[in-house]
């Protein structure tokens, strides 16, 4: 039988049990338990409300944009490379970001989609006009959201007081939310909305808390899989254990995701999810990179070709990428960090994002690393005590992979916020106003697309 003890419900319990950001500090400030969901579930069949409707109305002015004035440094700054994987080592210039607040005009544009508590908004860039895509409903007992990383798709869920359901919907184009799965079972733990495989599969996990373990560690017993590109369901009704092993798949030798039993058996097999294959079953024991490749340790880059993954099993953690085809790991040193979480790609998969976090350090940073030189090109401090910001462990790229946007609490101001910067030159060029509900996860659109 498998146990997860580092597994992200466990880090969830953490999240939910520790409510304030000095706590959170405390604890490394490392858990973005954005997907996870923790809570008693159902227990009879009972009559809802209706299906939840995505509603797109008027344009209003929920969000305020306040653009930063970045007068042209005194010193040059290194271009961001275009690295790739057989490019040599050069020096860079690490910009270190100044924030600036004023009132100038924004020179960024997109569309900016946020989840907090309350639903989903949609916030046009660079003018600020924003409107509610969906909005939590009064029976629902929780809910959550979370954007695919492949800029394609979104997964929503809410919770009933008698089941569980999913839903997709498109990012481009109408909104057309379509419910996937319902779920009428109880269960101790769930791991929702948990994008793989760059991002062909969507995987919803449900777990046991083992009460023979002194750590309180959670057992997943059931994942349910859905295969976007098919449109269907592997492993129907569910597979029963968890997805979580990277490993080469002994087929096509390319990277999968390998899925394995919960019970202890004399002849495992394994579930094996490809990113261009048909899932299959294997008998032989996976040969692991990693075995805890879930969000907030484990990234596909966008065009399908790289892996990067954290290995949290030893201090200092260590965060590694590896090509897809012919398998080959490079290891990104990390000398100011003992604790690693949440490598997100670019979406012109040259650098990582991730957020860092040292036992000798007060506040944790918020890195960017390219790869194949490979150097570290941006660091930001998660907190500004002179500005009176507080950045959260969540952050989204541009499309065109130039700036950042990073979702941050004023302190001053007791408002939330999404702070827009330029890696390039390491300067804040603009700010969204979100209010006064925490933001829980958030992407960066193009405004048209062709998609």
């Amino acid at each position: 039988m498998t146990r997860y003890s580092n597994s992200p419900l466990k880090e969830a319990q953490r999240n939910i049990e520790t409510l304030n950001r000095s706590a959170l500090r405390r604890l490394g400030r490392l858990c973005l338990a954005v997907i996870i969901v923790i809570s008693a579930c159902t227990r009879s069949l009972g009559s809802g409300r209706g299906e939840p409707v995505l509603i797109a109305t008027d344009s209003v002015s929920i969000a305020t944009v306040e653009a930063t004035r970045t007068p042209v440094p005194s010193i040059t700054h290194t271009a961001l490379p275009v690295p790739s994987p057989s490019a040599t080592t050069s020096q860079l210039t690490i910009p270190t970001p100044t924030l600036v607040p004023s009132t100038v005009t924004v020179d960024v544009t997109g569309r900016l989609l946020v989840t907090d508590d309350t639903g989903i908004q949609e916030v046009l860039l660079p003018d600020g006009n924003s409107r509610y895509l969906l909005h939590k409903e009064e029976d629902w007992v929780e809910w959550g959201a979370k954007f695919g990383q492949n800029q394609k798709t979104l997964a929503y869920w809410m919770a009933y007081e008698n089941r569980r359901e999913v839903w997709l919907s498109p990012l481009y184009g109408d909104w057309k939310p379509k419910r996937i799965l319902i779920i009428e079972d109880d269960f101790d733990g769930w791991l929702m909305g948990n994008w793989a495989v760059n991002d062909r599969y969507l995987l919803t996990s449900a777990a046991i808390l083992d009460d023979s373990s002194p750590l309180e560690d959670y057992i997943i017993v059931r994942t349910y899989i859905y295969d976007i590109q098919e449109d269907e369901f592997v492993a129907e009704p569910y597979w029963p254990g968890a997805c979580m092993t990277l490993a080469p798949s002994p087929q096509t030798e390319h990277l999968a995701l390998w899925c394995s039993q919960s019970e202890d058996t004399s002849h495992p097999r394994y579930l094996v999810l490809e990113p261009e294959t048909s899932p299959w079953i294997a008998e032989q024991t996976p040969q692991q990179l990693s075995e805890d490749c879930h969000s907030l340790l484990c990234a596909w880059s966008a065009d399908g070709n790289y892996v990067a993954y954290i290995i949290d099993e030893h201090v200092p953690e260590s965060l590694y990428y590896s090509t897809v085809g012919t398998p080959m790991a490079v290891h990104l040193k990390d000398d100011e960090n003992d604790f690693l979480r949440s490598p997100l790609w670019s979406p012109n998969s040259a650098y990582i994002l991730y957020f860092g976090a040292s036992m000798n350090r007060p506040n944790p940073y918020t890195k960017i690393s390219a790869i194949g030189t490979p150097e570290v090109v941006w660091r930001g401090v998660d907190t500004s005590e002179e500005l009176g910001l507080d950045f959260r462990e969540l952050a989204v790229w541009s499309p065109d992979s130039r700036y950042i946007a990073r979702a941050a609490f004023s302190f001053l101001e007791d408002k939330n916020l999404i702070v827009l910067e330029d890696i390039s030159i390491g300067r804040e060029v603009g700010r969204v106003n979100t209010g006064l509900n925490p933001i829980t996860d958030m992407i960066w659109l193009e405004t048209h697309s062709n998609r």
